[in-house]
């Protein structure tokens, strides 16, 4: 992918000729500044693109960047600062439909079968020791883009983005799967409780995914859950990334279909 970052400064009210710029990144204070800094903004007018990217360092537990040259503000403008030059970066697409178990509490009777959204996530790598790699990226918004068939630029997600320290990959959130579907039935569902009181409850899960693309797809699947849960048994083997959440990966064929099964034993 080709990746460009800029900041965006919005004058509001100001009027200032020939001032030296710097933006501040980070969670300084917090409260009442945030809330200023929101009530400040304005709407943008004419936009005013500064080729030259900022200086960055590292100052206290923020990141600051200086404009270089002199900048002039005016009421209602916006000026547009390059924070690195435009690089290109390794960029993995994931698709993933996310749990539906209910993360503390009890494990419920599920009636019929529900369409789940499958998301769509962009990871871009950076890598250390490379110029984008080394950059630490400030929060804001991405926008992700995609040539046609006449090699015009469409908009096919955007998402926000939070504070990136160098080496760290930058996720994006970009809308869910039109092509890829999903949905999850809870098949079988047993219950007791003991003499104390404590309920457990076992139950069988299918996940039935639907690929109208021309290429295979693997689709993330997963379950999350806190305190006493574990999966009995599934059809494809589940990576247990984390004390709380399972992760299944199901590849769907062209124009095919696959399915998912599993057992879940919760207790509470």
């Amino acid at each position: 992918a080709r990746v460009a970052g800029n900041a965006v400064v919005q004058s509001g009210t100001l009027s200032v000729a020939d001032a030296d710029l710097q933006l501040l990144a980070g969670e300084v204070g917090g409260g009442q500044g945030d809330q200023m800094m929101k009530r400040n903004q304005a709407m943008a007018g004419v936009a005013m693109e500064m080729a030259a990217p900022a200086m960055e360092q590292r100052i206290g537990e923020a990141h600051l960047y200086t404009v270089p040259g002199k900048v002039t503000l005016r009421p209602g403008q916006a000026s547009i600062v390059a924070l690195f030059e435009p690089v290109f970066a390794p960029v993995v697409k994931r698709l993933v439909v996310r749990s539906g178990l209910p993360y503390y509490g009890g494990l419920p009777q599920d009636g019929d079968e529900q369409e789940v959204p499958v998301a769509v996530t962009y990871i871009v790598t950076r890598t250390l020791k490379t110029p984008f790699g080394d950059t630490p990226l400030p929060g804001g918004g991405a926008s992700i883009y995609q040539a046609d068939d006449a090699g015009r630029l469409q908009l096919i997600g955007a998402s926000g983005v939070g504070h990136t320290a160098a080496g760290q990959p930058m996720e994006l959130d970009a809308g869910t799967a039109f092509d890829i579907t999903a949905k999850r039935t809870q098949t079988t569902y047993t219950s007791a409780r003991d003499k104390n009181g404590r309920y457990t409850a076992t139950a069988d899960y299918s996940v039935s995914l639907a690929n109208a693309t021309d290429s295979a797809a693997t689709v993330d699947v997963y379950e999350e859950r806190g305190g006493d849960w574990s999966v009995l048994q599934s059809s494809i083997p589940g990576d247990r990334v984390s004390s709380a959440r399972v992760r299944f990966r199901v590849v769907v064929p062209a124009k095919g279909e696959a399915t998912l099964t599993y057992r879940i034993k919760a207790s509470w």
